[in-house]
């Protein structure tokens, strides 16, 4: 049994002593001390630069050592005038406003927001950090309770994640849905998740790349999301969005209501005992995050591999698909995409377990026995054996990640090697091994 709780989170936000020379700023909202239950928290406000020559180049919304969200373009912001002409005997650019839905759930003290403003001439620029801001969340009330433990397998793909699915589909206590990515089978947790997020029609996106938001609405239109009596009257995007920012309370028992009947639909029948774990695979490490918070019992498996053989695995992957134009630019950004995952885990603290992929690929008994005992599911030698069997198996999904007869060519070989030496300080700061 897992408990599911509707979260609360308390904002403090702190402005930074900045140069009152350069630019003036203001933070709408939130205010110090309010509550809120969403995990996705707009904020508002406003920017101008003082200094002649220059201009507010962008907005850098941080979180810890990651960068998530960028503002390039301002709204009108008339109420601003009074402001300046009080303080500034001059004319200032008042296409200031700003408007942007956050994170909540991803901040703690630890790792709280910054807000940066980037000064900019055209030449020069400089940064100037504006305001910290830090939700603190905290379980409120408790919804209800699922029928199994969650159980997601994370990784940022070429990391063993299919292989030790399919190997848990073997447990006799395990549910697993989705191992090979079937069109027509959805990775339930995940989009439940998902559909948590959505505030203000965003969420965290999976484009690990740029760490960008994007819309997950149409996640809404997806079986087994089909419109609860919530969304019955809410034919547009638009709708549903404020329902969901407006209410989330009765939208999050409706989602968890899904959960449960999704789970006693799939899983359970008459002739067997339904499993005590629903295990799925995940990319989206960001958005797994909030899991560990709503759901008390949630398990994440987190697989990571060498830095070498990731580039190597996504180069080789690439090659046989025949998409190698732009082969450089791609490893690029699947190195930047994994520092952001690897720096996502770091959020975790005790709450996952990371294993290594050359380990888990063994087969040992001693590492899939660990992963067992760390989920909560039986551990006996027989089962043991059996999975251990099922992941030395060699066809054809587990040599899609692991080619041993396949080398590199020398050109190919020179950018492994330039993007490690690129990226090897920060994954070695990362704690990722490099070779």
């Amino acid at each position: 049994m897992s408990n599911f709780w509707l979260l609360e989170y308390q904002a403090i936000t702190k402005i930074e002593d900045y140069d009152l020379d350069s630019l003036m700023f203001a933070i709408d909202n939130p205010s110090n001390g309010e509550l809120f239950s969403n995990h996705m928290v707009e904020i508002a406000g406003w920017v101008v630069s003082l200094k002649e020559g220059f201009y507010i180049e962008n907005l850098q919304f941080i979180i810890g050592d990651r960068g998530f969200h960028e503002v390039t373009s301002f709204s009108p912001r008339p109420d601003v005038k009074k402001v300046i002409q009080a303080s500034k005997d001059k004319a200032v650019e008042l296409n200031c406003g700003f408007r942007v839905s956050i994170p909540a759930y991803l901040t703690n003290k630890d790792c709280p927001l910054m807000l940066v403003a980037i000064l900019s001439d055209g030449v020069i620029r400089y940064p100037i950090n504006l305001c910290t801001l830090v939700f603190l969340s905290s379980r409120k009330e408790l919804l209800g309770q699922l029928a199994f433990t969650p159980v997601v397998v994370t990784s940022t793909g070429r990391s063993g994640s299919t292989i030790l699915c399919r190997a848990l589909t073997h447990h006799p206590n395990a549910g697993v849905s989705n191992v090979l990515d079937n069109p027509g089978e959805l990775r339930f947790i995940e989009h439940f998740l998902m559909n948590c997020l959505i505030q203000t029609g965003q969420c965290p996106g999976t484009d690990l790349n740029k760490g960008s938001l994007y819309s997950s609405l149409e996640y809404l239109e997806r079986p087994p999301f089909l419109a609860p009596s919530l969304f019955k009257k809410a034919g547009d995007s638009k709708l549903k969005a404020y329902v969901c920012h407006t209410y989330p309370k009765d939208y999050q028992k409706g989602l968890f209501t899904l959960l449960a009947s999704y789970f006693a639909t799939c899983y359970t029948s008459p002739d067997k005992p339904a499993p005590t774990h629903l295990v799925e695979k995940s990319w989206d490490p960001i958005g797994i995050y909030l899991g560990h918070l709503m759901i008390e019992g949630f398990k994440e498996v987190i697989l990571i591999r060498n830095f070498s053989d990731y580039l190597s695995s996504r180069i080789k992957f690439l090659k046989k698909i025949h998409q190698t134009d732009s082969l450089e630019n791609e490893i690029e950004l699947y190195a930047s995409r994994i520092a952001n995952f690897v720096r996502s885990v770091n959020f975790r603290g005790n709450c996952a377990l990371v294993v290594r992929f050359e380990d888990l690929v063994s087969g040992d008994e001693a590492v899939l026995g660990g992963i067992l005992d760390f989920v909560g599911l039986e551990n006996t030698p027989d089962i043991l054996k059996r999975l251990s069997s099922v992941i030395l198996e060699r066809d054809t999904v587990f040599e899609q990640h692991v080619t041993q007869d396949e080398q590199l060519d020398p050109t190919e070989q020179t950018l492994v090697d330039r993007i490690i030496s690129k990226f090897s300080t920060e994954f070695g700061s990362l704690g990722l091994p490099v070779k």
